[in-house]
């Protein structure tokens, strides 16, 4: 059974000036035109990195690129429809501040020191790591118009927020949708792969029907493919990212210090894939109905 998370209500974007950072911005406008939704870029300028340098310089720098990012994106969203922040501190504490449950973030893949000292490799997967909402990381050449997008599922609460988060995303772009469920090779005593009348491979393929329930009333025009392959996730994900658009990913939190930490699957495909990866938190949905901001909403 698909995901019932909030809608996308506000696009993130986290800047630095550096070229990761302006592929990412360009990611989070287009995400922000296409879904009709306002666009909060923000910066962090972290005091204790441009020690024992003045900090000054260091601030107008991110001002100053920060400001000519928020005017280009004005250009194509409306001046009405774009906020931009510097904050002073920690790149990944400024960055998940900044967003709220309905929010979807958009960070690069790597930063750029000498401009506001943040974004740097490590940073990227601390968001996805620690952010409640959905996280785009953007890596990699621009998607061809006809890339799917390919989402993982393996029936957890994790799996069903990234189905709708794919099935979006697909739909809107007017792409196909690839489900991939994997399951390890069954082998028989004999040494060979069992086919598809194995009971795991028959409950793999009940669970991707369920977890894809739904979809069509949501989204009559998108093309859905189910696929249940004998391999490991990380490699069958890895392997259809090859010619995506996009790979979304489910983390499971099982919390406490565990909920803060991406799960393997997620953590490879993230480090590996060469596409856009977005990850997905369980508990986003979990706090749906419970997100007191979800009321009312300001900017930030």
């Amino acid at each position: 059974m698909t995901s019932s998370a909030p809608p996308i209500m506000r696009i993130v974007a986290a800047f630095d000036g550096s070229a990761s950072s302006r592929a990412a911005l360009q990611v989070a406008v287009d995400e922000a035109a296409g879904r009709g939704t306002p666009l909060h870029i923000v910066t962090a300028v972290d005091i204790a990195a441009t020690m024992p340098v003045r900090f000054t310089p260091y601030l107008d720098k991110a001002r100053q690129a920060l400001l000519g990012a928020a005017a280009g994106a004005e250009d194509l969203l409306g001046t009405d429809r774009v906020t931009a922040a510097v904050q002073v501190g920690p790149a990944p504490a400024i960055v998940l501040r900044a967003c709220r449950l309905d929010d979807l973030l958009v960070v690069g893949s790597h930063g750029h020191r000498p401009v506001a000292r943040m974004l740097l490799g490590s940073t990227s997967t601390a968001v996805a790591a620690h952010a409640h909402c959905p996280v785009l990381v953007v890596k990699g050449p621009r998607p061809r118009p006809d890339d799917p997008v390919i989402v993982g599922v393996d029936g957890s609460e994790a799996s069903a927020a990234a189905v709708r988060l794919a099935a979006d995303e697909a739909d809107r772009h007017g792409v196909a949708l690839r489900a991939v469920f994997a399951v390890p090779p069954v082998v028989d005593p004999m040494g060979f792969v069992s086919g598809p009348d194995d009971p795991a491979l028959q409950e793999a393929q009940a669970v991707l029907g369920e977890s894809l329930a739904g979809l069509r009333e949501s989204y009559p025009d998108l093309t859905v493919e189910p696929l249940v392959v004998q391999t490991h996730p990380v490699e069958a994900l890895l392997r259809h990212a090859r010619d995506a658009r996009l790979v979304v990913v489910g983390t499971r939190g099982r919390g406490g210090l565990r909920s803060m930490l991406l799960g393997s699957v997620s953590r490879e495909v993230l480090q590996r894939a060469q596409c856009l990866v977005a990850v997905v938190h369980p508990g986003r949905v979990a706090a749906a109905d419970s997100d007191p901001q979800r009321s009312s909403r300001a900017s930030v």
